[in-house]
C-alpha cells in the first residue's frame, strides 16, 4: 500500500497461486515433456495475513483470483479489514467469462463479509461493490476510467464470517445421509410389501 505522500505503509504477498499461471503443480513430472510451455520459474506465495494497515484504515485484500475463495476474504475481515481490495489483471483470458465470475464472487464475498469491495483491473472489469452484493459501478472491459464511489469503513463479524463454510457443509452431509436413509426405507418397504403379497 503506498501512501499519498509516496510511501510505502504496508506489503501483502497473495498466498493462492493459480496453478499453470504462477506456478506448475507437479513441475519435475510435467517439465521434461513440455518445458518450452511452461512458465519458467514459480511464484512464491506468500504467507502473511490478508490485510494492509494504511492511514485511511485497514483493508483487507485479496489478489486477483483470491477473491474466488471465501476463506481468503474471511481471513481479511478476520485480522480487521474493514474494507475488501481486489487489484486483479484478466490480461490472460481472451473472453469475459472469468472477468463476469470475478465481479460475481466479489459480490459474494461483499454480501458474506458485510464489507465493500472495490476491485481494480485494468484488463478486466474494475468494479465498486456495496456490503449487500450490489454492483454499484462497473467500468467495461479494459476501459480506462476512474470510479468514485463515498464507502465506509466497517466493523464487526457477519454470521458468514465466523462459521465459514461449515453450516453449508453439515447442511450438504444431513441431505447426503438422509438421502442414504431414505433411498433404503422406500425399498425395504416395497420388499415388505411384495413378500406379504
Amino acid at each position: 500500500a503506498i501512501e499519498p505522500d509516496g510511501t510505502v505503509a504496508d506489503r501483502y504477498d497473495k498466498v493462492r497461486t493459480v496453478p499453470f499461471g504462477e506456478f506448475v503443480p507437479l513441475r519435475n513430472l510435467i517439465e521434461p515433456f513440455a518445458a518450452d510451455l511452461l512458465p519458467s520459474r514459480d511464484l512464491e506465495p506468500g504467507s502473511g495475513p490478508a490485510v494492509l494497515d494504511t492511514s485511511v484504515g485497514t483493508m483487507g485484500v485479496t489478489i486477483s483470483w483470491e477473491v474466488f475463495f471465501d476463506h481468503r476474504s474471511r481471513d481479511a475481515v478476520r485480522d480487521g479489514g474493514e474494507v475488501i481490495l481486489n487489484p486483479t489483471n484478466g490480461a490472460s483470458y481472451w473472453l469475459t467469462q472469468v472477468q463476469t465470475q470475478q465481479v460475481a464472487s466479489s459480490r459474494l464475498r461483499a454480501l458474506e463479509n458485510g464489507r465493500w469491495v472495490l476491485q481494480a483491473a485494468p484488463t478486466g472489469f474494475s468494479a465498486v461493490v456495496d456490503p449487500q452484493g450490489r454492483v454499484l459501478q462497473r467500468t467495461a472491459v479494459s476501459e480506462q476510467a476512474v470510479l468514485h464511489h463515498r464507502i465506509e469503513r466497517r466493523t464487526g463479524l457477519t454470521w458468514a464470517t465466523r462459521a465459514g463454510a461449515w453450516p453449508m457443509v453439515m447442511l450438504a452431509l444431513a441431505l447426503w445421509s438422509g438421502s442414504l436413509i431414505g433411498g433404503r426405507f422406500p425399498t425395504e418397504f416395497a420388499s415388505a410389501r411384495r413378500s406379504s403379497n
